[in-house]
């Protein structure tokens, strides 16, 4: 295992932050649900019929409350999303923060924000802390294939085989690749291309990594930010070096990825990829960029 994957993380995954399962919020809800309507039929009885009345107002002011924070959530999602494809990864990973803080209660929610969250872990190069929240996301049952969240499940395999693969459990990561594009129709393929090359170069297929983007690039560009698109051109290039020469890592600079590595965007993902993936660190330093700027 290599020195970066044998570093500690600052941050573990505390329990407060884990997503309440499907199961523990309908045990915990329920029989809340029970009692607050038993009580309230109770007293409607035995006080006044006016109570009944002043519970439902009750209920009401709390629904239109909660309704109100959820448009706002979302809309902050959305922008953190955004942040996400123009390449700010520091200012979404910092909404994506707040938003699971806020989400707490909300747990569906939660597990979108979660999932969020831990995109932008991966790709600050936070990958431990990155897996652990989004198995506690898989493990919470909120994005499935039932429920408002189940498109969200290609995004969730697709990530868990980013984090498995850069903590060196190819087989598990290709399993999860797998899933995710059986999810997907052809026409949204390109969206996993990125997650694809990075997993099948870690599986040592460079071969197969090349062939996918002849494949999938075209589609690609409308679906990946132009960083992530420029990302996989580049390590296109490191595996057809890879290809022809399976030793390979540190050649003399390749013109024809010049015009690709003096885009800033691209330049800061490629170097939070490389962070623990040193046969990437050596291809990149080759060509002029320091993984350590």
């Amino acid at each position: 295992m290599s020195a970066a994957l044998e570093r500690s993380e600052p941050h573990r995954l505390l329990p407060a932050e884990r997503t309440l399962s499907r199961a523990g919020w309908y045990a915990r809800a329920l029989p809340v649900a029970v009692v607050l309507g038993a009580s309230a039929g109770i007293a409607a009885v035995h006080v006044s019929p006016l109570v009944m009345w002043a519970v439902l107002a009750g209920v009401l002011g709390w629904t239109l409350t909660r309704r109100r924070r959820v448009i706002a959530m979302l809309r902050d999602h959305d922008d953190a999303v955004h942040l996400v494809a123009v390449g700010e990864i520091e200012r979404a990973r910092s909404t994506f923060a707040e938003l699971v803080a806020r989400a707490r209660t909300m747990p569906a929610l939660h597990a979108l924000f979660s999932l969020g969250l831990a995109g932008t872990e991966l790709d600050a190069g936070e990958s431990s802390i990155a897996l652990e929240r989004l198995e506690a996301v898989r493990n919470s049952g909120w994005i499935g294939p039932r429920g408002m969240l189940g498109g969200q499940r290609p995004v969730l395999h697709a990530r868990l085989a980013l984090a498995y693969a850069h903590r060196g459990d190819v087989d598990t990561a290709l399993a999860e690749l797998e899933r995710a594009h059986a999810l997907l129709p052809v026409a949204r393929r390109g969206s996993l291309l990125l997650a694809d090359v990075v997993v099948l170069l870690r599986a040592g297929r460079p071969r197969d990594a090349r062939a996918r983007v002849v494949e999938d690039l075209s589609r690609a560009r409308q679906l990946l930010a132009a960083s992530k698109v420029g990302c996989v051109r580049v390590l296109a290039a490191w595996a057809e070096r890879l290809e022809e020469r399976p030793d390979y890592r540190a050649p003399a600079a390749t013109p024809d990825l010049s015009a690709l590595l003096e885009d800033e965007p691209t330049r800061a993902a490629l170097r939070r990829l490389a962070r623990s993936w040193p046969p990437l660190q050596d291809f990149l330093g080759a060509h002029g960029l320091s993984t350590s700027d």
